[in-house]
């Protein structure tokens, strides 16, 4: 952290997302405006690849007879397909990691819970945020992909409920005792491939133009609940 903190780096953000990441079953599917982006399909692969126990149940039956349908409409090569997508959102082990090894390590996982996995983010927490403000910077956490259990695993950092629990109380009490750092951060990620992007060949989900509009959205979007007649409406 000492080093990013010499080149002038005021922010890093950190993942807390265990065995997969950022992993989608498509990574670049195209929506009706002919942009790549990309797509979960997490039923189709957690019932008929993995055979993860209890996923029928997750899922529902409505969703479970749809992955059914597609299942059986999928060619090999696609099946194998999406397990290769699936594999690419284990960070920098896309090369090597194989459906296998990926069932092994979330075979660790088997017992824990949102609860449990949030203590451990807030243990870390512990751990490195002396430094960061000794240095003067600030940590980001990467908002967990996707926004729902996936494969078994738990997810903290997903929702507003999620963002509460961890950061909204302590928002206000920095805000309270006038900290010009109140205002914790969160990072946009991922967008559809646009106009330049369309070329680049980049890693998939994070286009350089796709990403700034998606970034001017969410940032129209805070303008527009900060805005004084909104404010007011929920006073």
């Amino acid at each position: 952290m000492t080093n990013p903190c010499r080149a002038g780096i005021e922010v890093i953000c950190y993942h807390f997302m265990p065995v997969l990441e950022e992993t989608r079953t498509d990574l670049a599917w195209r929506l009706t405006n002919g942009a790549p982006c990309m797509r979960f399909d997490f039923a189709l692969f957690d019932i008929h690849i993995i055979d993860g126990a209890g996923a029928v149940e997750e899922f529902g039956q409505l969703v479970a007879e749809a992955a059914a349908a597609r299942f059986a409409a999928m060619e090999d090569m696609d099946r194998k397909a999406l397990t290769a997508n699936v594999v690419f959102g284990v960070r920098g082990a896309a090369s090597w990691m194989t459906l296998v090894n990926v069932q092994a390590h979330l075979a660790e996982y088997d017992a824990i819970s949102a609860g449990r996995l949030r203590h451990h983010l807030i243990d870390f927490l512990a751990e490195v945020m002396p430094l960061a403000q000794d240095l003067g910077m600030q940590l980001c956490c990467h908002a967990y992909d996707a926004p729902f259990p996936r494969l078994g695993l738990p997810r903290i950092m997903s929702t507003e409920a999620n963002y509460r629990a961890v950061i909204l109380a302590e928002e206000r009490r920095r805000r309270a005792v006038g900290r010009a750092d109140w205002n914790i951060l969160f990072r946009p990620d991922h967008g559809q491939n646009i106009l330049d992007d369309l070329g680049r060949k980049g890693q998939p989900g994070d286009p350089t133009i796709g990403r700034l509009k998606g970034l001017a959205v969410l940032r129209s979007n805070i303008a527009a609940l900060e805005h004084l007649l909104v404010t007011r409406a929920h006073r």
